[in-house]
């Protein structure tokens, strides 16, 4: 740890922590001082700003090049705080690898990551993932452009150093474990407001997403998703395309009262139930 660290979150992991204070440092030359709020929130002059860090080989699948959480109540709140302070509000996604001499991050507007993800809409909702995906020289969070927004931090021999160490301790730390404790670890990307580290169940491997369509067109959920989103047995889930994928979206407790009357007009709320009706008669 250097004397001037400000990311400090321990949930960040050695590796994220360092990536983190390498691009606050950056920050400060152009925004001036930088002060931690509470968790991996930080405080300059102008700008508040919310970090993500995403610092693991272990489970980015090409062409994704960030993976974190976005929690759309944090947003409400932070957003609120920033125009009571007269300052801007912005997301600095962080992506470093162990197989790289340089950190790739986004700083992006809170309005900006907001309507990518249609945030203030759902912002009593649970957190929900963020991918940062690579197409060609570009960049998108999901369907919106944000290449004007990423940066690219060569790190001097020192810190790359310290890096590539933090990920080989890392790597130890995992073996010695054991499959059953790196099912249950934990990746320290945010922080909300009401004295609470937002933190996201990671499984060993992203490859373990990866799941098989049944002859009725069934999927297994992996139990690491299931547990982050609170979805059990019997949950019922919207299920429509989007795009070239599939959207399944659980409706949780709740919410069914809110989904009916946003779904008014549409038949997709009934779609759904009759759906789940038949899937009942197999």
């Amino acid at each position: 740890m250097m004397k001037d660290d400000v990311w400090l979150d321990k949930r960040s992991g050695a590796a994220g922590g360092i990536a983190g204070n390498a691009v606050i440092r950056v920050l400060v030359r152009a925004a001036g001082p930088i002060r931690r709020r509470k968790g991996v929130t930080f405080v300059s002059p102008t700008t508040l700003y919310v970090g993500r860090v995403c610092a693991s080989d272990r489970y980015l699948l090409q062409p994704e090049v960030h993976w974190s959480t976005f929690d759309p109540s944090q947003f409400e709140e932070l957003s609120d705080e920033a125009r009571r302070s007269g300052k801007r509000l912005e997301y600095l996604f962080i992506t470093a690898a162990p197989d790289s001499a340089s950190i790739r991050y986004w700083l992006i507007p809170g309005d900006v990551v907001a309507a990518a993800l249609k945030g203030p809409s759902r912002k009593k909702e649970r957190s929900t993932f963020v991918r940062i995906r690579a197409q060609g020289s570009a960049t998108f969070l999901f369907n919106t452009e944000v290449t004007a927004y990423q940066h690219e931090l060569s790190l001097d021999t020192a810190t790359a150093q310290r890096l590539l160490e933090a990920f080989r301790s890392g790597r130890r730390n995992r073996q010695a474990a054991g499959p059953a404790r790196a099912e249950t670890q934990t990746v320290g990307i945010g922080a909300k407001p009401a004295d609470a580290t937002l933190t996201s169940p990671v499984p060993p491997s992203r490859a373990d997403e990866t799941v098989r369509f049944t002859r009725r067109g069934q999927i297994a959920v992996p139990q690491w998703i299931r547990s982050e989103l609170g979805i059990g047995d019997g949950t019922r889930a919207l299920v429509y395309p989007e795009s070239d994928h599939i959207v399944i979206k659980p409706i949780l407790p709740g919410q069914h009262r809110r989904l009916r009357g946003a779904l008014r007009g549409r038949g997709a709320l009934a779609q759904l139930m009759a759906e789940r009706r038949r899937e009942r008669e197999l």
